[in-house]
């Protein structure tokens, strides 16, 4: 690689010699026309010996990558820079894709388009890292794209954090990329009503350091450096614009992440509390919007989502949950139960870092050879943080259990249940399944239902449940 330090003591050598010389140092950036282009086909250097460079046409591009005078070639993959001088030898830039064109910005190239013709920072053989989208000789090229993206929300109001706050949300995930994940993560800010979406690299340190005692503006400056977009004008907590608002910021997010990464597989997760109902966000996005912002991003991407993941909030798997969100999803991971019962003081380090499906995403993936795997993979992990609770969970009488639903079962499911309960006096029960037993659903019904739940975990192992829960809350619209 030619560092600069040393591109610079060239370019001084050559600038002394010139002004020795009475000639310009510089090479206009315009090529020659082409009948005064002078290519050279020899296969030495061009002649040194009275002490100044060459200044025709320069030597092709291959030319100087064959003789390592370019910090940009097939060996190295590094990052050409325009024409420069190189070890005095003029080098002329890579050709375009095609003779005809001086430029071809739009469309963007795919990644490995690019990679083909040399024009990326980012290849097999050298695997420097990739920083996003840039001009490379003209060409526009993708940048390289995991298996999976997964878009992270958390609300972050003010009585929880302000915009200075260096914690928090920031520090749950230490790993935002590897070579089978990117998170993208989007905050809802209370205290500047605006919403970020912001693609953190593994080497953003949320804590400075643990610089307590930085300036507010460092702290902020530190996190804002990597947001993508930005949206401002949130309307208050309650306001009736404030969901449709939401719809338009999420469906904008969707826009960015479905042009950077068309090819992914695109996952949903929320950090927060939550409810039954088929809202998203702490009830911040009403039913219909979330419907819409889910139906805006599949409709982009052309395909549904991989998994929708409210395992974390309480009580998501309702089945007006599933029925707004399993029509753009594969998947669903939720619990019919309030979350929690325990310290997190409990846990070591370690057993809160190999528990954590946030945390471990990144091996799952890599590690499995489909998404129901990875995803069960996923619940096996509640099951393990569960054992080590127990003594917790046990005196509390907490119960716990997380489940893994088919979107596709669960559809054919509801076609069924909406047809019972159409000429049924039905009973309400707060559980699905209880309620349908009560109700004299016929075991056709029964089973399908049980084929929806594609893996669970639980501690009804643990003590003597309370609490009727079989997996899934009953419609709230029902009487």
């Amino acid at each position: 690689m030619v560092h600069l330090r040393y591109v610079f003591q060239v370019i001084a050598v050559m600038a002394f010699l010139a002004l020795a010389l009475g000639v310009s140092p510089y090479v206009s950036a315009s090529p020659p026309a082409d009948d005064d282009a002078v290519q050279s086909t020899s296969s030495e250097p061009y002649d040194t010996s009275e002490g100044q460079p060459n200044r025709g046409g320069g030597m092709t591009y291959q030319e100087c990558a064959d003789r390592g005078l370019t910090n940009y070639g097939p060996v190295t993959g590094r990052r050409w820079i325009g024409e420069f001088y190189a070890n005095l030898y003029v080098c002329q830039a890579p050709a375009p894709l095609a003779s005809d064109q001086e430029s071809n910005v739009d469309p963007v190239l795919t990644y490995q388009e690019c990679a083909d013709r040399g024009l990326t920072n980012y290849g097999p053989v050298t695997g420097q890292r990739w920083m996003g989208y840039f001009h490379a000789n003209l060409y526009r090229c993708q940048a390289p794209s995991p298996p999976h993206i997964m878009l992270r929300v958390v609300f972050v109001p003010e009585r929880w954090m302000s915009f200075d706050d260096l914690g928090g949300w920031l520090y749950a995930v230490p790993q935002r990329e590897s070579e089978s994940l990117r998170y993208y993560e989007a905050a809802i800010w209370g205290q500047t009503g605006t919403v970020h979406l912001y693609a953190f690299p593994d080497e953003y340190d949320p804590m400075m350091g643990w610089d307590l005692d930085a300036p507010s503006d460092q702290k902020i400056a530190n996190r804002e450096q990597y947001t993508v977009r930005v949206h401002h004008g949130l309307p208050e907590e309650g306001h009736e614009d404030r969901s449709a608002y939401l719809r338009d910021v999420f469906e904008d997010f969707a826009d960015l992440l479905v042009e950077r990464h068309p090819n992914s597989e695109h996952h949903l997760l929320y950090s927060g509390h939550g409810a039954p109902g088929g809202y998203l966000f702490e009830k911040q996005l009403e039913r219909d919007d979330a419907d819409a912002f889910l139906s805006t991003w599949t409709g982009l991407l052309g395909r549904p989502l991989g998994v929708i993941d409210m395992s974390g909030p309480c009580n998501k798997a309702g089945y007006d949950d599933l029925s707004n969100f399993c029509k753009h999803s594969r998947y669903y991971l939720a619990s019919d139960l309030p979350n929690g019962g325990y310290s997190l003081e409990e846990l070591t380090e370690e057993q809160l870092y190999e528990t954590e499906g946030v945390l471990q995403y990144h091996r799952l993936f890599a590690s499995s050879e489909t998404l129901r795997e990875a995803l069960m993979g996923r619940v096996d992990l509640r099951r393990i943080s569960y054992e080590y609770t127990r003594n917790a969970l046990t005196q509390t009488r907490w119960a716990q259990a997380t489940y893994l639903y088919s979107c596709s079962a669960f559809e054919n499911f509801r076609a069924a249940f909406e047809a019972f309960v159409e000429g049924t006096a039905v009973q309400w029960e707060f559980d699905l399944f209880a309620l349908m037993l009560a109700s004299g659903a016929p075991d056709e019904l029964l089973e399908k239902f049980r084929s929806v739940i594609v893996h669970s975990a639980d501690n009804r192992d643990f003590f003597e449940w309370s609490v009727v829960a079989n997996g899934m809350i009953s419609p709230l619209g029902l009487p």
